[in-house]
């Protein structure tokens, strides 16, 4: 099971192709493929699939919800896999030495850390993030194309410098778009040296000062110059689609995902620069997973999927859409990725390996849900003053960690011994009712009459039950 998201119906392709290849190579298995559409609708499809007991063999996720799934118990440990393979010598082993390591540590998670411990997926394909920029604006505004060593001072003159030109008409142009999605925001952080919490998720360190400074530092270039930023309010365009109207001079932070997008840009010439640096450089890895379900029958099957689904040439395949890095090294370094076509800088992304991070999540996905909110709220819109966005997170995320709800730990409800026992309850008692009935001395006239009254009333009587 898996999503298409902006790599469309080539991403599609793709993948069925490489389907029917890995049935052609192994006779007798069959691969059945479901594809919802978006991020979004996949997930809501997989989380319905899994409440009913019947999730897909092999599916995506995102290493974000990796803690989360995995403490529920949904995905299959892949470390007795990857040693028996790197130990193999037979041809199409996955050799994990070959994945970018930063990048197969994004899919461990020992109960506490992300990036450490159990191995649950591996990387299909992954991204660094950065800035886009338009070069027409930069020659218009007279500065400097940016460099792979740029800093935050840069990003902030050239932003500066952007929103100072002005169109033929005399309208303004913007310097930047910068998203402040909960990954990003602590990306940004990063280059600080600093993150919104410490070793643990009990341990809120999003209030540090130095951590404050960088984080005002990014709300006044929004709310306290004028065309420095983009709007935080505005209606018409937001993201990454902004950057496509030539009004921006830059865009992001954003990964490879936008590339296919970008690509059909025609009016203007665009690169990428990787993430700006503050007091070191630092950048995050994004990545998508191959995981195996905990309740699969075809666990040895699955994992011959994800071996096909992985090696080079298939990654080289999918690089050529221009949606993501591949895992694999050698993909990677290939001219698959490193092309002709857009983004120039391909080599600014693989370079900012070496400085990413992979960002560590709580199993309980409300953590990002309220950062995510009251950062919008202080750093985008500007509804609330950002030391009271900032107490307002603090005081809902200790609120939520201190709820029973919030700790989890619950067991799972065991829905197949409960539907075993109610089937054996039925069925008792409907043995029950046919031998009362039969001993029951009644007029053959009356016993048809009350065995069609009970035939009529069945479905109720049923439905009662269950």
């Amino acid at each position: 099971m898996h999503w298409s998201g902006e790599g469309g119906p080539e991403e599609d392709d793709i993948v069925e192709s490489s389907l029917r290849a890995f049935e052609a190579a192994n006779p007798g298995l069959r691969v059945k493929r479901i594809n919802p559409g978006d991020a979004g609708s996949f997930y809501t499809k997989l989380q319905t699939m899994m409440a009913a007991g019947e999730p897909p063999d092999l599916f995506y996720v995102g290493n974000e919800r990796i803690p989360s799934f995995a403490a529920l118990g949904l995905m299959e440990p892949l470390d007795r896999f990857v040693a028996a393979d790197t130990a193999s010598t037979e041809p199409g082993a996955l050799k994990i030495a070959d994945l970018y390591p930063q990048v197969v540590d994004a899919f461990r998670y020992d109960g506490v850390t992300a990036g450490r411990g159990t191995l649950w997926g591996i990387p299909k394909d992954f991204t660094t993030v950065g800035f886009y920029y338009n070069k027409d604006l930069f020659r218009k505004a007279g500065v400097p194309l940016p460099k792979d060593d740029w800093t935050w001072d840069d990003f902030i003159a050239t932003a500066r410098a952007i929103g100072a030109a002005k169109d033929d008409a005399g309208e303004h142009f913007t310097g930047a778009e910068f998203v402040t999605w909960p990954a990003m925001v602590r990306a940004y952080l990063f280059t600080e040296g600093r993150d919104v919490v410490g070793e643990t998720f009990d341990d809120v360190t999003i209030t540090d000062p130095k951590a404050m400074a960088a984080l005002e530092r990014l709300r006044a270039w929004r709310h306290d110059e004028e065309y420095a930023l983009t709007s935080g309010r505005s209606k018409i365009a937001t993201g990454s689609a902004v950057f496509s109207t030539g009004r921006v001079g830059m865009a992001g932070p954003f990964g490879r995902w936008v590339v296919p997008e970008y690509r059909r840009i025609q009016a203007f010439d665009w690169d990428f620069a990787p993430l700006p640096r503050g007091s070191e450089r630092a950048n995050i890895i994004l990545t998508v997973s191959w995981s195996i379900s905990a309740q699969s029958k075809h666990k040895d099957d699955a994992w011959k999927l994800v071996r096909w689904l992985t090696n080079v040439e298939g990654q080289k395949a999918q690089a050529r859409l221009g949606l993501a890095i591949p895992s694999n090294r050698a993909a990677a370094e290939s001219d698959a990725f490193i092309d002709q076509a857009k983004p120039a800088n391909d080599r600014g992304f693989l370079d900012a390996i070496p400085t990413s991070k992979v960002i560590n999540w709580p199993p309980n996905a409300k953590f990002e849900q309220l950062l995510g909110t009251n950062l919008d709220e202080g750093l985008k819109t500007g509804n609330k003053p950002l030391p009271e966005a900032v107490a307002a997170f603090e005081t809902l995320w200790k609120q939520e960690r201190d709820s029973p709800l919030g700790r989890g730990g619950f067991p799972a409800m065991p829905w197949r011994t409960l539907t075993t026992i109610m089937i054996a309850i039925t069925a008792a008692g409907a043995a029950a009712v046919v031998l009362w009935f039969r001993k029951r001395p009644l007029p053959r006239h009356e016993a048809r009459e009350e065995r069609a009254g009970f035939l009529f009333a069945s479905p109720w009587i049923i439905g009662f039950a269950v």
